[in-house]
């Protein structure tokens, strides 16, 4: 997957999803400056349609935006860092496509349903040990660990 470097830069302010799937249909990549961030979900879209992320670190954002990988992360307040990013992307069409397939990789296999799913289940296991033969009826094995019907859960605190 390949993106034009756009020639100009739109502020768009708030959008409905339907707009945002236009956008995100054409953005070449997602840009968070932000100081403070919680989980910074426009991330966590933008990656989910293969657009490399280039952001500060600062929260949550640094939870699905890995350098290299998905994007790169800079510091906040450094505007030539962060440039720098988005130029290295525009000039540089294989790494451009190698992040975007890891962001792909990365929303499938962390912030996925599924996953998300998987990892509170387990969590509220650990947490409540008889939730066992409710999220694994059946011998399973979940988050790397075996549960089966009736299995005790060690509490941790």
């Amino acid at each position: 997957l390949s993106r034009a470097f756009p020639t100009r830069i739109t502020f768009h302010g708030f959008a409905e999803q339907k707009k945002l799937d236009e956008l995100y249909a054409h953005a070449f990549a997602a840009v968070i400056t932000s100081e403070q961030e919680g989980l910074g979900i426009v991330g966590l879209d933008a990656l989910s349609w293969g657009i490399p992320v280039v952001a500060t670190r600062c929260g949550g954002v640094s939870d699905y935006v890995k350098s290299g990988i998905s994007g790169f992360l800079t510091e906040p307040h450094d505007v030539e860092e962060m440039v720098a990013a988005l130029k290295f992307l525009a000039n540089n069409p294989q790494q451009y496509s190698m992040l975007s397939n890891g962001a792909l990789r990365l929303v499938q296999s962390c912030f996925s349903k599924e996953s998300v799913e998987t990892r509170f289940a387990w969590a509220l296991m650990q947490a409540y040990p008889e939730l066992v033969d409710v999220f694994a009826p059946e011998e399973q094995e979940i988050a790397g660990e075996n549960f089966s019907r009736g299995a005790r859960v060690s509490r941790s605190h």
